[in-house]
């Protein structure tokens, strides 16, 4: 029989690392992101500056925040016996769900990271529910929010399994949300001539107008043999791009500047983090953020300088083809690119697929925030229609396609 333990102080979570670990390595749907050591970084990081860097969730397309004073570790630790058999990193928080005041537990997720997931080494279905039983018999929690997680590992399927049979109330995600990735099964010459002469052609023009400007050239750096000096670059060009007019600029933020140091220092040391750089001239213009994990390169970050901004040059689009080239000459097996911009769209049309659900708990309470959200899910787009209508009197496709969505600026969860 199953047994599930929460651990709600960070001491806890460190004792079990070993185990999590263990049963992560041999997970192969388990990626980087709900390992122990990115749980370990990320709550490091984060946990004290919650509120200037707000938890989220993401449905659809809309990204909501939770912005709290008070948050703590709720790792959920399931076993056999002895033996541990499945791990879902949480957090909890009290803060406002439908501005009514809940206790909820929720992926570790921020602007930083929209991944994470379940590790197991026994079947998802029975791993799930052993999990939802422990939280049926909790009465210290209200909803709880997972978000990130990979539909390929039927976490989200084999959750709502589990709250049917016990009577709780659940609500997935209306729509789901992709970030592009590519499987790696050809060496880079098979792969650049199968995208053709359209693939290779402006590419080529773009390196030959930055050849112009001085010589191009290429580095790798790990914290091993190069201790801080890549992500010194790494920081120098983020402040001197587009991102930091925006306020976007992670070297900008002591906060982000510390967690971006710590995956760098801490992951590198296992080779699951590097830093690519594009030189001209001897200057760094692009440089780019990656963690590996299982044969997947991850691209984290990217910035170019933004005197470097033109359609003739694009040195970041220069720096992700060298890193999608090096990828494929390096044996590993995948690429995921970690968004879904459109200038990715010239390497890779496939997308791996996340899902959102919503769980309440059974009490009374839980399950009047249940009717609330019910409510107000059906009543939103009500009420977004008749915002644009008096926005637009003259009809509603005078409006921009994206309006029904953008104009609503105030966070229905809670937050404004």
């Amino acid at each position: 029989m199953l047994t599930v333990e929460a651990l709600e102080d960070f001491d806890s979570v460190i004792a079990i690392m070993p185990e999590w670990h263990g049963i992560w390595i041999a997970d192969p749907l388990a990626n980087v992101f709900c390992g122990s050591e990115w749980f370990a970084i990320w709550w490091q990081s984060f946990a004290i500056h919650a509120e200037q860097l707000p938890l989220q969730i993401t449905c659809g397309r809309h990204v909501f925040r939770f912005a709290t004073k008070h948050i703590r570790p709720y790792v959920l630790v399931v076993r056999n016996g002895s033996q541990c058999v499945g791990v879902l990193p949480l957090v909890a928080v009290q803060t406002l769900w439908r501005r009514l005041p809940a206790r909820i537990l929720l992926s570790p997720l921020n602007s930083q990271c929209e991944r994470s997931g379940l590790v197991r080494s026994l079947d998802t279905a029975e791993v799930m529910i052993a999990i939802v039983g422990f939280l049926r018999q909790q009465s210290g929690w209200d909803v709880l929010l997972l978000d990130g997680i990979a539909l390929e590992g039927q976490v989200v399927k084999c959750l709502r399994a589990a709250t049917q049979t016990m009577g709780l109330a659940i609500i997935e995600c209306e729509s789901a949300w992709k970030h592009y990735y590519l499987p790696i099964r050809t060496s880079w010459d098979e792969y650049a001539a199968a995208k053709g002469y359209s693939f290779r052609k402006p590419l080529r023009r773009a390196e030959r107008n930055l050849a112009e400007l001085g010589e191009l050239s290429y580095e790798c750096y790990d914290w091993q043999t190069q201790g801080e000096k890549g992500l010194e670059l790494f920081m120098d060009v983020d402040l001197h791009s587009w991102k930091m007019q925006r306020g976007e600029s992670v070297a900008d933020v002591p906060v982000l500047r510390a967690f971006y140091r710590n995956l760098f220092s801490q992951l590198s040391q296992q080779g699951h983090c590097q830093i690519r750089v594009l030189r001209i001239a001897g200057v760094a213009v692009a440089a780019l953020f990656c963690l590996m994990s299982k044969g997947v390169v991850y691209g984290l970050k990217i910035s170019f300088r933004q005197q470097y901004t033109s359609a003739k040059l694009g040195p970041g689009v220069i720096l992700m083809n060298e890193f999608v080239k090096t990828a494929h000459e390096s044996g590993l097996t995948a690429i995921d690119f970690m968004g879904e911009p459109t200038f990715l769209r010239r390497w890779v049309t496939t997308q791996q697929v996340y899902g959102q659900a919503c769980l309440f708990a059974g009490h009374s309470y839980g399950r009047c925030l249940s009717y609330v959200d019910n409510v107000s899910r059906q009543l939103k787009p009500r009420l977004d229609r008749l915002k644009l209508t008096k926005q637009y009197p003259q009809g509603g496709s005078q409006a921009p396609s994206s309006q029904l969505t953008e104009d609503i600026k105030e966070n229905e969860y809670g937050e404004k």
